[in-house]
């Protein structure tokens, strides 16, 4: 009997399917977290208050990492999240982050002080100023009545916003009664002396008594932002919070502007990494995600020396911990170990190239399982297991239709037939069953001609070769491919093809 992919998998042993949702956004990260390899030292780096840039490729795991992390952060302190940059300009944009973090922290503030009222009451008169200025400048989704009212409840103590409350109703109605007693008494003087008095509005409410009321200072939205203005702006939140806020940084390569281009992103993003300023500030704890690609593009502007960035890095090891992890999360505890998925017709050797064909990437990993899971059931959607033939058929469609532009970046609007990922792997797999080179051997092999030297050199770019240390005994450089999907092609004969 045919059965549906669900109760294939349910007849495995899975309450859900394992390999559907890929991304953090959308998974319990407290049951599926694994910590990466050295990650005691970023987590040393959250408690001692100190900066950090989260270096990795796609699917590395940054936003999990992310998120991870700020479940960690002491409820005494200010947490931002920040994935959102349609404000900020492509370049020269250091300013308007600035004032992205600002906005963000003075969010969080506000929400904060709603529910904590009394942060406030140490802070000075200057203080309360200034904080009104944050609030106003950077609470742009507040409509302006409400923007005064969170700019009262700082200024004003309890007791002169209770008076600027419910003095305005007793105004209004001492103001309407002596209107009308006015009108009464106009009435008679106008059937008197009507031709030597000007003429009154009836209907008119007129303000006798003034209404009292406490002021506030709330014209700010002028004052443009400057690193001064920032640190002070800083140091005020440290004041009222007594602790440094935290601001999470995350998918700043995925801005629909950028269209994957390496380069624009590390344009993007230079200011805000590169500026020493801002990473080196004793009064705000950043933790900035970034893409590992562009970021290799600011080496030389980025100080490394001076910054602390965790590199994430998986082994095999690491991987089968998570694997493992995530098979127990989604079978409710009956299936703990992913060699038991498989039939025993399925060697050493195939389990392994599952995790080469991972590159060492969690995502990656999950779309491999996936591809096998949909392999056996199109083989046989009765069985328990997972098969050999399944294995082979999973990893020849993972690898013959990967998504290489969700790793490896394009040059924006650059035309169909120019440098990019897809035409550097066409003239690799010309190589004859192996994945080392010099130039002259990429040459003949893919008629390359002159353009060999530029072909090299932008494959190393992107990171798709690397230079090794060896060479031929000419002398000739050795060039190694870094992915293992594109060696599988080349020694399984894949052919690799982005319509």
């Amino acid at each position: 009997m045919q059965n549906t992919f669900t109760k294939f998998y349910q007849n495995i042993g899975f309450d859900s399917y394992p390999f559907r949702d890929r991304t953090a956004e959308k998974e319990d990260i407290t049951k599926l977290f694994i910590k990466p390899l050295d990650y005691s030292s970023l987590e040393d780096i959250l408690l001692s208050n100190q900066t950090a840039v989260i270096c990795g490729n796609r699917g590395s795991g940054k936003t999990i990492i992310l998120s991870d992390l700020k479940s960690k952060v002491p409820s005494n302190k200010l947490v931002c999240f920040i994935d959102n940059y349609e404000a900020i300009p492509l370049n020269n944009n250091l300013h308007d982050f600035y004032s992205l973090i600002l906005q963000s922290i003075t969010k969080n503030l506000l929400i904060h002080l709603d529910s904590n009222k009394k942060t406030l009451k140490k802070a000075s008169r200057d203080d309360k100023i200034f904080l009104s200025f944050l609030i106003m400048k950077y609470s742009d989704s507040i409509t302006g009545d409400q923007i005064n009212l969170k700019i009262g409840n700082v200024q004003l103590n309890c007791l002169k916003r209770l008076v600027n409350k419910f003095t305005l109703p007793l105004t209004t109605l001492l103001n309407y009664g002596t209107t009308a007693m006015t009108n009464f008494g106009n009435e008679l003087l106008t059937q008197k002396f009507g031709a030597y008095l000007p003429s009154i509005s009836e209907g008119t409410v007129r303000k006798i008594f003034p209404n009292i009321h406490f002021t506030i200072a709330n014209e700010f939205k002028s004052v443009e932002i400057s690193y001064s203005l920032f640190d002070r702006s800083l140091q005020l939140i440290k004041s009222v919070m007594g602790s440094i806020p935290l601001v999470l940084i995350d998918k700043l390569d995925e801005d629909i502007r950028l269209e994957n281009d390496a380069e624009a992103i590390a344009n993007l993003i230079k200011e805000l990494v590169c500026d020493n300023n801002l990473l080196l500030n004793s009064n705000i704890q950043l933790f900035i995600a970034v893409w590992q690609i562009p970021f290799s593009y600011l080496s030389a502007l980025f100080r490394r020396s001076k910054h602390y960035v965790y590199d994430i890095v998986w082994n095999q090891q690491q991987l089968e911990i998570v694997l493992n992890r995530r098979l127990s999360v989604y079978s409710n505890n009956k299936i703990s170990k992913y060699n038991n998925l498989f039939c025993p017709d399925v060697a050493t050797d195939e389990i392994k190239n599952i995790f080469i064909l991972s590159n060492s990437n969690p995502r990656d990993l999950w779309n491999i399982f996936n591809e096998i899971f949909k392999a056996q059931y199109s083989i046989d959607n009765n069985s328990k297991t997972l098969c050999k033939q399944a294995v082979i058929n999973g990893l020849h469609h993972f690898v013959e239709h990967f998504e290489f532009y969700e790793y490896y970046p394009k040059k924006k609007d650059a035309q169909k037939n120019t440098n990019n990922v897809y035409s550097y792997i066409n003239h690799l797999l010309k190589l004859d069953d192996t994945d080392e080179f010099t130039n002259e051997e990429l040459r003949q092999a893919a008629s390359t001609g002159g353009s060999t030297t530029n072909y090299i050199s932008g494959m190393m770019n992107i990171g798709l070769i690397k230079k090794t240390d060896n060479k031929r005994a000419g002398g000739a450089v050795i060039y190694k491919i870094k992915d293992p999907k594109v060696t599988y092609a080349i020694l399984n004969n894949i052919d690799i093809n982005h319509n």
